[in-house]
C-alpha cells in the first residue's frame, strides 16, 4: 500500500512539475513571439527607439555569409533604410524553442516584404530567412544573438539571394541530370 501511495505521489509530483514546464515554456514563447511581433512593427514604421527595445545591447546578428551586423548596425537599416527600400510586411513564426537556464535557443523563420523603388521602376522583393536566435530570459526577454542558417531573397520574379549557413547555395539539378 505504500508503494502504491509513493507511486502515485511521485506519479502526481511528476506530472505537475512537466505541467509547470510547458506552461513556463509556453510562456516564454509568447513573450519570444510578442518581441519578434514587436521588433516587426517597429521595423515597419521605421521607429529605432520601438525597434530596440527587445535587443540586448551587445546583440550581434551573423549572415549566412558569415558577416556580422551589431546592434547599431541594425538599428541604422530600420531607422534609414537604403534608399528605394520600402517594408510593407514582416512576420516570425518560431520553429521550436529549447530553454536552458536564463536563456532560450529559438529556431525562427523570418518573412519579409515590400519593394524596391530605382527611377520609375518599382518591384516587389521578399525575404525569408531561417535563424537560430539567443534570447536572455533574465527579466524581460531580450535578444542576444541570431545565426541566419538559410536565406531566399527575390526582387520581382529573380532569386537575388541564396544561401546556406555554409555560404553556398543550395545544389540545383543541371538540365538533363
Amino acid at each position: 500500500m505504500l508503494r502504491t501511495v509513493t507511486f502515485v505521489v511521485a506519479a502526481i509530483v511528476a506530472l505537475g512539475a512537466s505541467c509547470f514546464a510547458t506552461g513556463s515554456a509556453e510562456d516564454v514563447k509568447a513573450q519570444i513571439q510578442a518581441a519578434y511581433d514587436g521588433q516587426c512593427k517597429a521595423a515597419i514604421a521605421g521607429d529605432g527607439a520601438a525597434f530596440q527595445t527587445s535587443f540586448s545591447p551587445s546583440f550581434v546578428a551573423t549572415e549566412v555569409d558569415g558577416k556580422q551586423r551589431s546592434l547599431s548596425q541594425a538599428l541604422a537599416l530600420v531607422a534609414t533604410p537604403p534608399a528605394g527600400w520600402r517594408l510593407a510586411e514582416c512576420s516570425f513564426s518560431i520553429r521550436g524553442l529549447t530553454i536552458d537556464n536564463q536563456s532560450a535557443t529559438v529556431r525562427v523563420t523570418r518573412r519579409i516584404r515590400g519593394t524596391f523603388t530605382q527611377g520609375i521602376l518599382t518591384e516587389p522583393f521578399t525575404q525569408v530567412q531561417d535563424s537560430n536566435d539567443t534570447w536572455t530570459l533574465a527579466g524581460a526577454p531580450q535578444q542576444m544573438a541570431s545565426m541566419a542558417t538559410a536565406v531566399r531573397s527575390t526582387l520581382g520574379n529573380n532569386v537575388v539571394q541564396r544561401g546556406t549557413l555554409s555560404g553556398s547555395p543550395p545544389s540545383t539539378p543541371k538540365k538533363g541530370s
